[in-house]
């Protein structure tokens, strides 16, 4: 069962908001985001003064709660892949921009790079732990978080901190998002490789017993794991759901060409997210994030 993270005070919101590029009315959506991250610093017990490495990190919603939580002493060196021009309604460059320049932004360095490029260039450990904050189901396969995994325990990086849905609803009002994520890893398991300039945010979907099982093929053992209920403003499960259940959804698949009902059965699974959701909203109820699995592991061997 999710466990409910107890209330905390808002005072966050003062120190955390005005860090992060938003709308003013947007401010409430933002706040369950950054919410939901300070509970996930409190399950895996983030110690003050650690050096950080926050991969797939995007506008640095993560990275800029484990810079609260690291303190003065320390620092979150975040990564990510994703093109400067990438996101709305404020791109990757002008978000990690403004936190550069806001009070936490001395704690915090963003670099366009990859794990193993970024570790292949410094040998010595230079960071103590490393965080996978919702971007394991970005990577494009099993294989790639596997090597992820194997670079991580090279680099002698000691603490693993993961966080990512669980791919399953414990309610009705979890369904829609749990089908539409489905739905998007189908796709990306069944298409044609080729070079895309951009793709859907659910590429792998791995399950939380499929992630563990790969970072133990490379020594990783889990030392805490558990599931928290996302706040129930985090709006993340309903606008997957409005990404597959659209027609921009609906004509990728038929570009696909996909064959051995693989094309039926995709947009059978995007028609039953559009009832599901539906379904939730003629209840007068909300479209709700699956639960999250998070995870601390260590390094076989106490490498601590």
């Amino acid at each position: 069962m999710a466990s409910q993270p107890p209330p905390k005070p808002t005072s966050w919101q003062d120190d955390l908001l005005p860090c992060y590029l938003h709308k003013p009315s947007e401010r409430p959506i933002v706040a369950e985001r950054f919410l939901h991250r300070l509970n996930l610093c409190e399950a895996w017990s983030i110690p003050p003064g650690s050096h950080i490495l926050d991969i797939g990190c995007g506008q640095g919603e993560s990275a800029l709660v484990l810079a609260s939580q690291t303190g003065p002493a320390g620092h979150v060196t975040g990564i990510d892949t994703a093109p400067p021009g990438y996101g709305g309604p404020y791109t990757l460059l002008q978000a990690q921009a403004h936190i550069a320049a806001s009070p936490l932004g001395s704690r915090i360095t963003f670099l366009a790079t990859d794990a193993p490029s970024l570790l292949a260039a410094s040998p010595q450990p230079r960071f103590g732990c490393a965080i996978l904050c919702h971007s394991l189901w970005y990577f494009p396969s099993a294989q790639t978080i596997s090597s992820l995994f194997s670079r991580l325990a090279e680099a002698r990086i000691t603490r693993l901190c993961l966080a990512e849905y669980t791919g399953v609803a414990r309610t009705p009002e979890q369904e829609a998002h749990a089908l539409a994520a489905a739905a998007e890893a189908l796709l990306i398991a069944s298409r044609r490789p080729r070079e895309r300039i951009q793709d859907w945010n659910v590429r792998t979907a791995l399950s939380p017993g499929e992630i563990l099982q790969l970072a133990g093929e490379s020594g990783w053992r889990v030392e805490r794991e558990g599931v928290l209920e996302a706040p129930e403003g985090l709006v993340d499960g309903w606008r997957e759901a409005g990404v597959v259940r659209s027609r921009v959804f609906e004509e990728a698949v038929k570009e696909e060409g996909l064959e051995g009902g693989v094309e039926e059965r995709l947009l059978g699974m995007a028609r039953r997210v559009g009832g599901l959701c539906e379904e939730v909203e003629r209840g007068e109820g909300k479209v709700r994030c699956m639960d999250v699995f998070w995870a601390v592991l260590t390094l076989e061997g106490g490498m601590e």
